[in-house]
């Protein structure tokens, strides 16, 4: 990994991770390009930022589940020609309401924030259950009901909403409204390597 970088699951340790691109549980139905281990590289700045709404979420009894940090370009472009082949299988788990050609620009960009090393997807859980809260929608879902002020909420989901927003905020990740559960700390420069398992990356 370059110098400023790290994996967040070694500096992190309530951090659970969920990554669901290194497997097919996400929107294409399969494995994308440029996951090779299922590990959580990021920028130490980032890392840090987020071990400090971990810490902050774990005084409540909340921990931090990440479904996605650091993505190589490669997986970016495979999702991009994803939504332009004819395959529906996933349609009606996660853009039941739109076109395949109406996510590439609105929901995956053809450069993604997540490539610099500072965005990260994530959720809350409850320590004592384990379970996700309920955030009125899942991740990687198509629509509306992903934007942060959907009105269709109950009040406990817009109030899980507003905490896992507030706290990233708290520790400097601006949000995106369009994704709750999308947060990106600022950094400069981009990724340029796939996720390798440690074993095969360089000391």
């Amino acid at each position: 990994l370059p110098p400023d970088w790290g994996f967040a699951d070694d500096f992190i340790a309530d951090l659970q991770p969920e990554l669901r691109y290194f497997t097919a549980s996400n929107f294409t139905g399969k494995k994308l390009p440029g996951y090779g281990a299922p590990v959580l590289p990021m920028r130490m700045a980032a890392i840090k930022a987020l071990k400090s709404a971990a810490m902050t979420l774990r005084a409540k009894g909340i921990g931090i589940r990440v479904y996605d940090a650091y993505r190589p370009q490669i997986a970016t472009n495979a999702m991009l020609a994803w939504a332009r082949n004819g395959d529906a299988s996933t349609k009606a788990q996660y853009y039941p309401d739109i076109a395949k050609s109406k996510i590439p620009g609105t929901y995956v960009a053809s450069r993604s924030a997540h490539v610099k090393g500072g965005t990260v997807d994530l959720s809350l859980l409850k320590w004592s259950t384990g379970k996700n809260l309920d955030m009125g929608g899942s991740f990687d879902f198509f629509g509306l009901r992903s934007s942060y002020g959907y009105k269709g909420l109950t009040a406990t989901q817009a109030a899980n909403r507003k905490l896992l927003r507030t706290t990233m905020q708290r520790a400097g990740f601006k949000p995106y409204d369009k994704e709750w559960w999308h947060f990106s700390y600022t950094v400069s420069g981009e990724g340029n390597f796939l996720i390798l398992p440690r074993q095969n990356l360089a000391k």
